[in-house]
This record gives C-alpha cells, structure tokens and sequence, in this order.
C-alpha cells in the first residue's frame, strides 16, 4: 500500500512540473554575490529609493525589494563593470542596446501593477533584467527579443538562475506572441514610433500596456494604456523616457546562430 500511493506521488510530482514553475527564493540570488557586489547593490538601492522620493514616483515595494535581492551584475556578462552597473544609470550591452536605468525599471514595473495570477508579455528581452525582476511578481513571464544573442545569452541566464516561470522566445515585437494571447499585463522596453495594433489585440480586456512612443522631436513618452474593449482604451502619459527605437524584424548573430540555430525554443 505504502509503495503505491509512493508511485502515485511521484507520477503526480512530475505532472505537477509542467504546470507549477518555482523560481529561486529571493536570498538565494546571494550565493552569486562577493561582499563588494552586495554593497554596491544595498547602495544603488538606498540611492535609488531618494531619487523616487525627490520624483514624489509611490514606487512598488516588492519590486524595490527584489531588486536588492537580484545581482544586477550577471546581466552584464562582463568582468570588472560591477561599479558601473550598480549606478544610476543604463548600462551599455551588446547588439547596441541597453540595460534599462534603475529608476526606469522601478517605473514601469510600478506601472505594470502586476499580481501574482498575471501572464506577462514582454517586448524586447534585452539583457533579462526586466523579466526577472517581474518573475517573482507574475505567474509567467513570456519575453520576446529581436536580436539572436540577446534572445540566447538571456535564455541561458534566465536557466542558470532557476528562474523557470520566464519563457524566452526570439522574434519580431511588433507581431507579439499571438499563440499565447491573452495577457493580462504587456511592457515594451524600447520606443515604439505608435501603438502596435497586434499588441493591443493580445492584451486582454480590463489589461494594461506599458510602453514608451515616440514624440515628434526627441526621445519618448511612457503611456499606461488600459484596454476597455477590443476597440477602447484609456491612458495616461508619465513623462519623457529614452529608449533605443523598436524595430521591426530580427537580427542574427553569425556566431551564435550558426552554432545555437538547433538550440531555438
């Protein structure tokens, strides 16, 4: 009798995978951290919690606190710049893109108002640090990035990590992951030049977009846009933001292409 209802619990653990994703406990990111790269973390935090007090920005309270948690420094993957990626300020990667500011992803992420039962569609994966961040707030988290070796390196990352609710896709933003709609929650993190109509199609009724457009001089302006109906929204603007433009397409990278075409999930 013991050995069956044992079978029965294994059968029922390994279904249960496939459907209940755990990501790491907060405190367990730590075991990534030398001393040096904790402080400078509790610093940019401390730093970052006046800079939205003299913004007068109510800030979400749990994403300020995964932040301090999360090591900011591994979605750099790169060797003695932990100093500059725990300042105020974005950060340069690869494919000519960026690591958003602290403060720009507090923002969104505030505006997202995400709960802990939202599907998340994200535009534009970038190093991976936004999607972790909204990891430990959301259900899922569905990520979508242009570039090859951003899509690759932050699948990795994401898998090293143990942050399994984080579903990396590569591919064109402006077309979304209409397999998967609807979402209750979508952030763009790159300008859009307007509001893509198949990403306001994806977002379900009584959902909120984030997303920076593009102003007719310079730079862009972040929107909170909340659907009413199929052809309805509400929004509000939140101020002037720069971010790299959104593009329409993908780009490879040759030298991960060619030897990771096989690995694309």
């Amino acid at each position: 009798m013991c050995k069956f209802y044992g079978a029965k619990l294994i059968i029922f653990f390994i279904l249960a995978q496939k459907y209940i994703h755990i990501t790491m406990n907060l405190s367990d990111y730590l075991k990534f951290d030398s001393m040096k790269t904790y402080g400078m973390r509790l610093r940019m935090v401390q730093e970052l919690k006046e800079h939205m007090a003299h913004e007068r920005f109510a800030y979400n309270i749990k994403a300020i606190e995964i932040m301090q948690f999360l090591p900011r420094h591994l979605f750099l993957n790169e060797n003695g710049l932990e100093r500059w990626v725990y300042m105020l300020n974005s950060v340069n990667i690869d494919e000519y893109q960026t690591m958003s500011h602290p403060s720009t992803v507090l923002k969104q992420t505030t505006l997202l108002d995400v709960s802990s039962q939202d599907r998340v569609l994200e535009i534009g994966t970038g190093s991976g640090y936004q999607a972790a961040v909204l990891s430990h707030l959301a259900k899922e988290v569905y990520t979508l990035e242009r570039h090859y070796n951003l899509y690759f390196k932050s699948r990795d990352l994401f898998k090293q990590l143990q942050i399994n609710n984080v579903f990396s896709f590569y591919g064109d933003g402006f077309e979304g992951l209409p397999q998967f709609q609807y979402f209750d929650k979508i952030i763009v993190t790159c300008g859009a030049p307007n509001l893509p109509q198949s990403l306001f199609d994806q977002l379900k009724i009584g959902g909120i977009m984030v997303i920076p457009i593009d102003k007719e001089n310079e730079g862009q302006c972040m929107y909170k846009i909340t659907k009413i109906s199929q052809t309805e929204l509400t929004y509000k603007a939140y101020g002037n933001f720069a971010f790299v433009p959104m593009l329409q397409g993908v780009e490879k990278s040759d030298v991960y292409f060619n030897s990771n075409k096989n690995n694309i999930t």
